[in-house]
Parts: C-alpha cells; structure tokens; sequence
C-alpha cells in the first residue's frame, strides 16, 4: 500500500491540474555549486521550492510526491541530458520538469543562476537562460535573488496545460499521372539546331599497384636475406669458437666444455637459420616469377566529329 501512495498522489495532482487548467511541473534538486555546509544547501533547495509554489501559474508536487520522484529518478546527469528531466516529469506524473542551478564566480562578486524547462516529449519548452547578480550581502541572499530572476525569466505562467503533439508535414502534392503532354499547334514554327559535337577528354589510365604475390615476394625475400646474416653470424661464430678448442677433440677443462656446447649450439642455429633462408629465398623467388603483370590492354572511346559515331582505340603494353 505504501508503494501506490506516491503514484496515487501524483495521479490526483495530474486530476487537479487539468481541472484548473494549470500546467504540473517538478523540479530537479537545486544544483549547488558553491561551497556551502549541507545544511545551508538544504535550506537553499527548499527556499528554491518555495519559490515555485509561490507560483500561482503552475503546480508543483508535495514535498513527499517530489521526494519519491527523485528518489526512483537514480541518476545526475539532468544538467546536460534532456533525457533525465523527460525520466523526471515521467516518474512524477508531471508535463515538465525544471533543472536548476547557482554558482560563485571565483572572485566571489557574482553569483549565477542557470535553468532550462524540458516536457514528457524530451523538448526543450525553456531553453537554457542564465542570469548573474552582484553579490552584496550572503551567497543565499544572492542566489535568492538570481533564482527569482530566473523563474521570472523563464515564464512558467505561459506553458500549456497539455501538450500538443507535433505538427506532421503536408505531404507534396503528386503530379498528374494521366495527363497528356502538350502537342504543337501545326501554324507552330519549329527550328531544329543541331547538337555540336563533345570535346573531346583525355585519356584516364588507371594506375594499376603492385599485385599482392610480388608484395608476397619482396616480404619474404626480405626475411630470406635477414635469416642468412643470421646463418652467417652464428656460423662465423662456431668457427671461431671450434678454432680455440684442441683439434684432437680431446677437452682438457670445464672451461673447453663449456666452448665445446656453444659451439655445438652455434652451429646447430646457423645450420637452422641457412635452410630456412634457402627456402624463404626460393619462395622468393618463385613468387616473383609467377606475380609479373600481364599486359594489359588500354581503351580509349572518342566521339567522331557529327556526334553518329565512337572510335575505339587502344595500345598493348610491352
């Protein structure tokens, strides 16, 4: 039962407003953005409710129906997203929604008051007005001020009672699909010119790239030639290291056996690294062969002086 409270408060408050012929709207909490204690900001937001329902032309919801609405509203984002207000007037039951806000300038000299109205449909009935007053006394006394300036400004007193929905174009009137074209008259004069011939356009050849085997081609020789200076420096390596070792074999140290190992190792990387760059040069190869352009015809079609006949020429590359 208590759930059904707030939707049957706003049901009534929606009853009310179209048997007296007022427009509902609900406010969003007054956006505070001066460093103020929670209490002071409090008492802020209600001055700025008090406000509204000073306002004879519109009608607000009660202070519990306002608290639920905001309560299932769960989000922040009213100051920049029309979308929050409409979820706002939607959750109240009501036909807009107001956002709100007050700012000190850093001097703390002025103090700024921004709102804006939004409907059920998501439109922007008030669009964003901002006013800035001198502060001469407290910031309260101050944003009091520039909240008035503002409600006055946005004149509330003038929305609609309901809303209207939006005016749907005409349609473009359709031509006439059994009329008959004109004919001429047989005392009609008709002069025909006839038509001069087109200039002539320059050739457009079409830059053919390079197809995707020889891309294929040069890539891998590539790698072929990297995994050669590979083959080569360990192979130079190995040798080097088998040339300090006793030729007989015969290893005399720990020292010697641990050359001996990377030798071993040396060798086997460079034997490893020579067949991959065989096969990869050979793919090479093999790809750069078979990925030769064609010769490929080139067509040009020019009008024949007269404007009655196309020559078609072209040429055969080398």
């Amino acid at each position: 039962m208590s759930t059904r409270l707030p939707q049957l408060l706003a049901l009534l408050l929606c009853a009310s407003a179209f048997a007296q012929g007022k427009p509902t709207l609900i406010d969003s909490p007054l956006d505070v953005k001066v460093a103020l204690p929670a209490a002071q900001q409090e008492e802020l937001q209600t001055t700025f409710r008090q406000l509204l329902a000073r306002n004879p032309a519109v009608l607000v919801p009660t202070r519990g129906q306002w608290k639920a609405a905001v309560a299932a509203l769960k989000r922040q984002d009213c100051e920049v997203r029309d979308e929050c207000l409409q979820q706002l007037a939607t959750t109240a039951a009501t036909l807009y929604a107001l956002y709100a806000s007050v700012e000190q300038n850093a001097a703390g000299t002025e103090v700024t008051a921004t709102g804006r109205v939004v409907n059920q449909d998501r439109l922007q009935v008030r669009s964003r007005l901002t006013f800035t007053v001198p502060r001469k006394g407290s910031v309260e006394e101050a944003a009091r001020d520039a909240l008035r300036r503002l409600l006055a400004a946005l004149e509330l007193e003038k929305l609609p009672a309901v809303l209207t929905p939006p005016v749907e174009p005409k349609p473009a009137p359709q031509p006439l699909a059994n009329a008959a074209p004109l004919q001429p008259r047989a005392d009609d004069l008709v002069l025909i010119v006839p038509a001069l011939p087109p200039e002539p356009r320059p050739e457009v050849r079409a830059e053919v790239g390079p197809s995707p085997l020889r891309v294929g081609a040069w890539l891998t020789g590539g790698l072929g030639v990297a995994a050669l200076g590979v083959c080569a420096g360990f192979g130079v390596s190995a040798a080097v290291g088998r040339g300090a070792l006793p030729a007989d074999g015969r290893l005399l140290d720990d020292s010697q056996a641990r050359a001996q190992v990377a030798v071993n190792r040396d060798a086997s990387v460079a034997l490893g690294t020579g067949l991959g760059a065989a096969a990869l040069l050979g793919s090479a190869a093999i790809l750069f062969l078979t990925s030769a352009p064609p010769s490929a015809p080139r067509l040009s079609l020019t009008p024949a002086p007269g404007g009655a006949q196309l020559v078609l020429t072209g040429e055969l590359d080398p």
